[in-house]
């Protein structure tokens, strides 16, 4: 279907309907970037623009990670511009000087922030120090920190109060659709073998990795207070098995990479399509209850027909019924079997993990 310029408006609003981060952050930056210069103005600040552009930058995508980037820009900020006191005060400016002492001062907040990355905000307000500075130094420099922690203030106000989105929960919703999708990749792997096909799961498991890394970010950006312990444990926990089930299914797509001789697996083609059904079923309920912070469902039923599949094909190999199969296909039906075995692990390890059992 060919689209017209007709279609555009249409289909900008499916794609922001479909994702709301980004309209999201533009409306906290511009309520943020508003108040920070609407303070600096009513407080009579010089120069309102370090104030604007520090609401700018210090926000997240999630409460947890604006206040922890606020605390660092501001600790961040006051070791950049200890630095610069120090040197101009020690070599001065003007002429030679500046240059020794924006050269000196920028390497060493370089070497503070290479170690500690958090800081690293410090070489702009060294280099802003020491590239214009005035004969009122302290002043000049308690202004600059006291715009920065204003600016600092506001963007941090804004991300706690303007359409707020809490790490922890955050976290949850990546998690969530991590486990849809490796629902996504057990299907499409069993199809793809029972279908003689060899299509590339590729996608589904960069798609995977993307919703992990984003849901790491965002326990790294949950901030602990009284009563949350619980939960950020539960969250990383969780991960942690959800990493163990991604790797799972490695070994299920690389074993199904080819197709497996199902005419002659007769027995266990049955119990494999029910096993994937269920599975693939409560992986998907899984997600989106854990998603939403809703029941979780129990892998019972999933288990259950997994073992169910698992001594299938231990009667297949007590009754000798691979010995006309090539050994290629007979090492790859094994390593497929040992692969559910696993998955019965991982989906009781997952459901522990999601209610606090382990």
């Amino acid at each position: 279907m060919q689209h017209t310029y007709l279609d555009l408006p249409a289909r900008v609003f499916r794609r922001m309907a479909a994702n709301t981060e980004p309209l999201r952050l533009a409306v906290q930056t511009a309520c943020g970037v508003a108040l920070a210069y609407g303070a600096a103005l009513a407080i009579g600040l010089p120069s309102p623009s370090w104030a604007v552009f520090s609401a700018i930058f210090v926000l997240h995508v999630s409460v947890g990670g604006t206040v922890g980037a606020a605390i660092q820009r501001v600790l961040g900020a006051a070791i950049g511009l200890g630095i610069g006191l120090v040197i101009l005060y020690t070599i001065g400016f003007g002429g030679w000087r500046s240059f020794v002492s924006l050269s000196l001062g920028v390497g060493v907040m370089a070497v503070v922030a290479g170690y500690w990355p958090r800081y690293t905000y410090g070489l702009v307000t060294v280099t802003m120090l020491i590239a214009a500075p005035d004969y009122e130094l302290l002043e000049s420099a308690l202004v600059r920190a006291g715009a920065i922690t204003l600016g600092t203030f506001c963007g941090t106000l804004a991300g706690a109060l303007v359409w707020p989105v809490r790490a922890h929960r955050r976290a949850r919703q990546h998690m969530g659709r991590a486990i849809e999708r490796c629902a996504e990749l057990l299907d499409a792997a069993l199809t793809r073998s029972r279908a003689r096909e060899h299509a590339d799961l590729q996608a589904l498991h960069d798609q995977i990795g993307d919703e992990m890394h984003q849901a790491q970010d965002m326990i790294g950006q949950s901030r602990k207070r009284q009563g949350t312990e619980n939960r950020a444990g539960r969250n990383s926990a969780v991960r942690r098995e959800i990493d163990r089930l991604w790797y799972t299914l490695n070994l299920v797509d690389r074993s199904t990479a080819h197709p497996l001789a199902w005419d002659a697996l007769r027995m266990i083609d049955e119990p494999t399509r029910k096993a994937t059904e269920l599975c693939g079923s409560f992986l998907r309920d899984f997600g989106r209850a854990f998603a939403q912070d809703g029941d979780l469902p129990e892998p019972g039923e999933a288990v259950n027909a997994i073992m169910d599949l698992v001594d299938a094909t231990k009667e297949l190999r007590r009754k000798q019924a691979t010995l006309s199969l090539e050994l290629r296909d007979v090492e790859r039906l094994f390593s497929l079997s040992f692969a559910w075995e696993q998955l019965a692990d991982n989906l009781r390890d997952l459901s522990d993990a999601a209610t606090n059992k382990g």
